[in-house]
């Protein structure tokens, strides 16, 4: 497993607090910069003794009327669902209410008789990504409508920090530098920032014998952490003065979700139309690229794609090949008077041997060789390889352009 940036671990040698590279931060400042500082610092308190170490409290299944009557009391419960690997069904759901004691129900009897009153009452909830996931869930599981999602700890990040709260679809130069890794916008990360928790995230095989009990542990721990975080995050919105955009943002999550749920209807005629008009022009595209290749690598004789073989006509015998009489349409051999009107070989111009060409775009080895020996393109290096890819193939046209 990848050590998660900003945790602490107990080792052997001691303990280690997982941090960015700080080559990295040269590179890239933001976020690089404000996560190397902020880990900096806490290693600096922790050794002060300034930071003492969180931990959670013991999670508690939901079994009980009394306990759903508790969180609802609330002012905003904490709610979060785990599913099975495939996502297929629900595997148990976590509450987290003032009294910041975390619950869950297990899928079957505890959900169906105490998880589901919860979220169906109009208590406040705040969840994690709540209204992507955990609202959808339960349309698709149960057909059932979350009551009063009001809050959502990732929308704040997003409305505290819009240039750090995760990473969407970068450049060639940002893909290099992996800011994925140095951003996330899953709640691990979020308590990272803000607590000293110890790391929870470790999900269990579904082949576990303990994955039940496991998945509650997670489950209760990440409603506990959510709750945690909407305490510490909902008054800075109003610190900042950001509080319209994210309630702006949570006003979106209905049409989002009906969207969602909806999904995307397809031409399915129109599609494949589609289909065999892409899979033409790709033909097509691969037929004259190969055409047009072969045909510079014949003009100019280009070594590297030549291969040699025997003449098929006078199988390259020191003899034939200077007197045949197969290219007269002769069935045998003549006498040897007759051998001296003969000439050399017309397929092969009396060599012996015949030289063809073979070329294919589609082989990297190829047209490495065709582009940058065969042409002298200028070459496109990618993470010290010589790519012949997308990017590197419009290098070559604009280098042919002379742009």
């Amino acid at each position: 497993m990848e050590a998660p940036s900003g945790y602490s671990w107990n080792t052997s040698y001691g303990n280690v607090l997982t941090t960015i590279h700080p080559a990295g931060v040269l590179r890239k400042l933001v976020p690089g910069r404000y996560l190397l500082q902020l880990d900096f610092d806490r290693g600096k308190r922790w050794l002060n003794g300034d930071l003492p170490r969180d931990v959670f409290p013991l999670v508690t299944r939901l079994r009980s009327p009394f306990q759903v009557e508790k969180l609802v009391q609330s002012s905003l419960v904490a709610w979060d669902i785990e599913t099975k690997w495939d996502g297929t069904a629900l595997t148990c759901s976590g509450y987290c209410g003032d009294d910041m004691q975390p619950l869950v129900a297990a899928w079957g009897y505890e959900f169906d008789h105490f998880g589901k009153e919860i979220l169906l009452h109009p208590v406040p909830k705040v969840g994690h990504n709540g209204a992507a996931h955990d609202c959808i869930g339960m349309q698709k599981f149960y057909n059932l409508n979350v009551r009063n999602y009001l809050h959502d700890t990732q929308q704040m990040w997003w409305a505290l920090e819009p240039d750090l709260a995760g990473t969407g679809d970068t450049d060639e130069e940002d893909k290099a530098l992996r800011p994925e890794r140095m951003t996330r916008k899953g709640l691990a990360f979020l308590c990272s920032l803000h607590f000293n928790l110890p790391w929870w995230k470790n999900y269990p095989k579904e082949d576990d014998p303990d994955y039940l009990q496991k998945m509650v542990v997670i489950n209760g721990n990440d409603a506990y952490a959510t709750r945690w975080l909407a305490a510490r995050l909902l008054p800075q919105l109003d610190k900042v003065q950001v509080t319209a955009q994210y309630r702006l943002a949570v006003s979106l999550y209905p049409a989002l979700q009906a969207m969602q749920l909806k999904g995307i209807k397809v031409n399915e005629e129109l599609r494949e139309a589609r289909i065999k008009e892409l899979t033409h022009r790709y033909r097509s595209a691969q037929l004259e690229s190969a055409q047009s290749g072969l045909h510079y690598i014949e003009q100019q004789a280009v070594a590297a794609f030549a291969k040699s073989t025997r003449c098929s006509c006078c199988h390259g015998g020191k003899v034939l090949r200077q007197a045949c009489w197969r290219c007269l349409g002769l069935e045998k051999k003549p006498s040897k008077k007759a051998q001296v009107m003969l000439r050399p070989c017309i397929r092969c111009s009396g060599m012996g041997r015949l030289t063809s060409y073979r070329f294919s775009p589609f082989s990297p080895v190829q047209m490495k060789q065709f582009l940058y020996e065969a042409i002298g393109a200028p070459q496109n290096v990618w993470k010290g390889k010589v790519t012949t890819d997308a990017t590197a193939l419009k290098k070559v046209l604009r280098w042919a352009r002379g742009e």
